[in-house]
């Protein structure tokens, strides 16, 4: 639209986009009391004084006053509302000046350096609003309402509604409920006594709210169960913030109704949300609480088994966490820390023992012992010995693919002692992009990026999505002297015949992991047992056995037995034959990481173990046999010790001499 950028005033508005403002004034509801000056504008046919009345409204009726207040914590930094100033964003860690259409308005469209889809549907969420919003407030510099307005000003005008369900940026539906439910209720309140924020900008942006709303009520609904929560909350969001528009009671118990639908649906009663996925659990519960937080702000009761399920939720997430405060980076989650939000949660919801293993023990109470858990209806047990920062910790997923962002990756051990992250999960890389390209479905989503083994060189396929009981209470335990937990996969890719492998874990608290596979196959196979290790360590080999070596932190070691004729390599950044060694701790990070294969030739069937013994510096050499093999399970003993392991049946003991 030639000319956009002197669509200031109200006047301006209705002479060059009196559609907009007909469509606006059409969707509100004129018989409430309180737009009655609007009412008599229009029924004078008055566009402008309507305009200016609705304007006027909002500046004096005390709405959504929790987004309007000035923060007492202020950031003295100003840098990335700076970069937004020279049109230069930086979105999942890559940064890229965003180019400018003929007409002076930005290319919404842009996709970065990488030329990844997600540049531009992130990009399109306007999250960047806080920034512009923090700045301004901090410094009251009037350039950064300035760039706000200009900007709300060029997407609206530029991106009128869809009028079917899409997948571009500006109103694929994930990105307008993003909007709706966050970026866009923080920047139209949070700058409302900004002068700078001229009366075009905020019609077009209340417009633009019903249209938000009103897409999201025609096309709501997803495969993915995380989009659909964030869907909801803006749908929820526009009604709860802004009654006035006609439809918002429909709009709000719609939203009202299927989110408490939702929550039933997506969160297992041990907490865990049902893609099984720690970071996309993180963005399910956020949009859950954000909308259970909104409804008494604006005068409606969180049903209290809303607020139940909330904290299993946050329960989970406190009894996952690293001893550094890291989340697990089980399928498509990211290296994230949460500490911070989890002492928050922990006030929020009045439960002291997440302050205590948010912090390590510093404050809170201490959680009831053995401080390890297993979730059964996520099939994830987490290890620990002890809620230190440099207590072993360890998550074993024996449990189902989960119902979206799935890695094939069932029986993966991660492994953190010391301090530091030893075993590892290699990472989600990206979804679109040339790193997306290069990575995602050859190594991030296969099984190669993971520590489980392949067969005849393929990996898993994928499993069962969502489950309607837990996994049986004979696959599992947790005790003071050990944990335990056993599982099964049989759905490899392109694999002639038939091969299942078990794998079982048994964790000796305060010492070791002993690791069981057993592979069971109606012809011979070739085996690559694979052990990812953290571009941080420094792996060597020595015969059957790898291990970390770096000085004066945490290591590890990991031990072959069994009569297995492996042959070992540490392999690191290969990219042919095939990809392997690599690592992403967060969305297009891109590391070289040390992987060590383990590749043999097997028969129909072989039962062999592995030693895992962590420590802080060089981790000696220690006497360990695997004993004897039987249908059941296997006897393995290191030093004075010996564990059963059950790999089919009966329970784990440990023995010492």
């Amino acid at each position: 639209m030639d000319g956009w950028e002197n669509v200031r005033t109200t006047e301006d508005l209705c002479a060059r986009l009196p559609e907009r403002v007909a469509a606006l004034l059409n969707v509100l509801d004129l018989q409430r009391e309180e737009l009655k000056a609007v009412r008599n504008a229009v029924e004078g046919d008055d566009l402008v004084a309507a305009c200016d009345g609705l304007i006027a409204y909002f500046a004096t009726n005390g709405a959504a006053a929790w987004l309007r207040r000035d923060p007492d914590a202020r950031s003295t930094n100003t840098e990335e509302a700076d970069a937004v100033l020279a049109d230069t964003f930086t979105i999942q860690g890559v940064t890229d000046k965003v180019p400018r259409r003929e007409d002076g308005g930005i290319d919404w469209f842009h996709r970065g350096p990488r030329n990844d889809r997600e540049f531009a549907l992130l990009f399109n969420r306007h999250s960047f609003f806080g920034a512009l919003l923090r700045a301004w407030r901090t410094t009251g510099d009037s350039k950064y309402a300035e760039a706000f307005d200009r900007i709300v000003r060029d997407w609206v005008i530029h991106n009128p509604r869809a009028n079917e369900r899409t997948r571009e940026p500006s109103w694929r539906c994930l990105e307008v409920g993003r909007r709706a439910g966050d970026s866009w209720p923080t920047g139209f309140f949070g700058f409302y006594e900004a002068e700078e924020f001229t009366p075009a900008a905020r019609i077009l942006m209340l417009g633009s709210f019903a249209d938000h709303a009103a897409h999201l009520y025609d096309h709501r609904g997803h495969s993915n169960p995380n989009i659909t929560l964030m869907e909801l909350n803006g749908l929820g969001h526009v009604p709860a913030l802004f009654p006035q528009f006609r439809a918002g009671k429909t709009w709000l118990d719609t939203a009202e109704r299927e989110m408490t639908r939702q929550l039933g649906m997506q969160v297992y009663p041990d907490g865990a949300q049902n893609e099984l996925t720690v970071g996309y659990h993180g963005v399910a519960r956020v949009n859950f609480e954000r909308f259970a937080d909104i409804l008494p702000l604006t005068g409606h009761e969180v049903p209290e088994a809303f607020r139940k399920t909330l904290a299993s939720m946050w329960n989970y997430t406190a009894l996952v966490l690293r001893p550094d405060g890291h989340i697990p980076m089980n399928n498509d989650s990211d290296r994230k820390g949460l500490s911070d939000q989890v002492v928050a949660a922990a006030d929020k919801y009045e439960h002291p023992e997440w302050t205590y293993i948010a912090t390590n023990g510093v404050d809170g109470r201490r959680p009831d012992d053995p401080p390890s858990r297993v979730f059964p209806w996520a099939g994830q047990l987490v290890s620990r010995s002890g809620w230190d920062r440099e207590a072993h910790w360890s998550f074993f997923d024996f449990g189902p693919w989960g119902a979206s962002h799935q890695h094939n990756d069932k029986l993966h051990l991660s492994v953190a002692a010391g301090g530091r992250d030893l075993l590892v999960d290699s990472g989600r890389f990206a979804y679109t992009g040339v790193v997306a390209e290069k990575f995602k479905a050859q190594y991030a989503k296969h099984s190669a990026g993971h520590n489980v083994i392949l067969i005849d060189g393929a990996g898993q396929g994928p499993g069962p999505k969502t489950v309607s009981e837990p996994v049986s209470e004979d696959t599992y335990a947790v005790t003071e002297a050990l944990d335990f937990a056993r599982g099964a996969f049989d759905g490899f890719e392109h694999v002639d015949g038939k091969i299942t492998h078990f794998r079982s874990v048994v964790y000796v608290r305060d010492r070791f992991w002993v690791v069981v596979d057993r592979v069971v196959s109606d012809r011979p196979r070739q085996l690559q047992a694979l052990w990812h290790f953290h571009p941080a360590c420094t792996v060597q080999q020595e015969g059957h056995a790898v291990a970390s070596v770096d000085a004066d932190v945490g290591n590890v070691r990991v031990q072959a037995l069994g009569d297995v004729d492996w042959e070992v390599q540490v392999v690191k950044g290969q990219e042919t034959p095939c990809l392997q060694g690599w690592y992403s701790a967060t969305y297009n990070d891109v590391q070289e990481s040390p992987c060590a294969v383990f590749e043999a030739n097997v028969a129909e069937e072989a039962t062999f173990a592995w030693v895992i013994m962590p420590g802080m510096g060089t981790v000696e050499a220690v006497d360990t046999a695997l004993i004897s093999v039987d249908k059941d399970g296997a006897n393995v003993r290191v030093e004075n010790t010996t564990i059963r392991v059950p790999v089919t049946y009966g329970q784990p003991q440990v023995a010492r001499a």
